[in-house]
């Protein structure tokens, strides 16, 4: 009988199902950086099977022995139905099609589609993004409120039924969650009773050998010349991808934009976009310069890419900047919102510049 093999698209990288010690379940890229840092090279390169949501970028991706799963958000009732049913097939199938599950450690983002790969098992939660929980596992926060309700609804209960226990109390908040690793201290409720490992990235990649570092750079794509191409412009602009999240209209996006670069000069301002923003800045906006490379703003401050100003409406990244890079945020802006995001409880733990909405 033939071993099965998982192979990276570049066919660069493969482990055996018999040699998978490790799971990494991600969605976005700053807990798959965390997770490539936190590991050593053996692990990340011939012992790891990675599981990823449709947001994880292909050229990304496709570096890693993975499996990819379509998890952005269905549109169509057709497209919701057909989303159920996949997912339910998937939990009652998954130990079948990846039988490694039973006795590999995982590492996970916790919500959402995936999770159901987790069953009833133990694992360890990589964080969200930068602060995560100081805004979202808060028991005042919009999202803690949230999950509590709906851990009570009807709603809740069925998808718990369906999917697992974990559909209605993720971001660590179950008794499945043993351990967290965050990049920075937290006093979150979902903290306790667990073991917590506090690394920031910047220590975590001190920490880490050269060949290391080289492939964590070329998983990303990241080269010399896109940190000199950034380091032209004075004046960065930090996206979210809104309209892809279904968070706003493209033109009510569009006009937010236009509001904030009034502000700036177009020859001294870049366009940075969040790794999972696909809006068409250069449509709207031909006189201002777009890096679309799916790079997050934690890894360009690792190899040491410097600006003067930062610009957001409300991107936890700029929180990362050094105290020498002035910030200027605008801040949610709730009355062009379809609905609410979780950055609207984000605290800041530097100084900025608010800024505040005329429209």
């Amino acid at each position: 009988m033939n071993e099965k093999i998982i192979k990276s698209e570049n066919d660069e990288l493969s482990v055996s199902f018999q040699n998978v010690k490790s799971v990494c379940v991600c969605y976005s890229i700053y807990p798959l950086l965390q997770f490539l840092l936190l590991m050593d090279e053996n692990m990340i390169k011939k012992h790891t099977c990675y599981f990823f949501g449709s947001e994880i970028p292909y050229n990304i991706r496709c570096k890693l022995p993975c499996f990819c799963y379509e998890t952005r958000p269905a549109k169509t009732f057709f497209d919701k139905i057909k989303r159920i049913v996949t997912k339910i097939k998937l939990r009652i199938t998954k130990d079948s099609l990846y039988p490694f599950l039973k006795d590999a450690d995982f590492y996970a983002q916790d919500f959402g589609y995936l999770s159901i790969l987790l069953g009833n098992r133990p694992y360890s939660m990589l964080q969200e993004a930068p602060n995560h929980l100081n805004f979202v596992g808060q028991e005042d926060s919009v999202e803690f409120q949230r999950l509590k309700r709906k851990s009570k609804s009807l709603k809740g209960r069925i998808e718990s039924f369906l999917y697992g226990s974990i559909a209605a109390g993720y971001d660590g908040n179950n008794s499945q969650c043993k351990a967290l690793y965050l990049t920075e201290e937290t006093n979150a409720v979902v903290t306790q009773n667990k073991i917590i490992h506090v690394d920031s990235l910047k220590s975590l990649w001190e920490k880490s050998s050269e060949s290391k570092r080289k492939f964590i750079l070329s998983v990303f794509d990241l080269t010399d010349d896109d940190t000199e191409f950034l380091a032209k412009y004075p004046i960065l602009f930090l996206s979210q991808p809104w309209v892809n999240d279904c968070y706003i209209k493209e033109d009510d996006y569009v006009s937010l934009l236009k509001e904030v670069f009034e502000y700036y000069d177009p020859k001294e301002i870049i366009i940075k976009c969040h790794p999972r923003d696909t809006f068409e800045y250069e449509k709207y906006f031909p006189d201002i310069h777009v890096f679309s490379k799916p790079i997050n703003m934690q890894l360009l401050m690792l190899v040491a890419f410097n600006t003067k100003k930062a610009v957001t409406f409300s991107s936890s990244a700029v929180d990362c900047l050094p105290e020498n890079i002035e910030i200027d945020w605008f801040g949610t802006p709730t009355h062009k919102l379809q609905k609410q995001t979780d950055d609207m409880a984000f605290i800041f733990n530097r100084a900025y510049n608010k800024i505040n909405w005329k429209i």
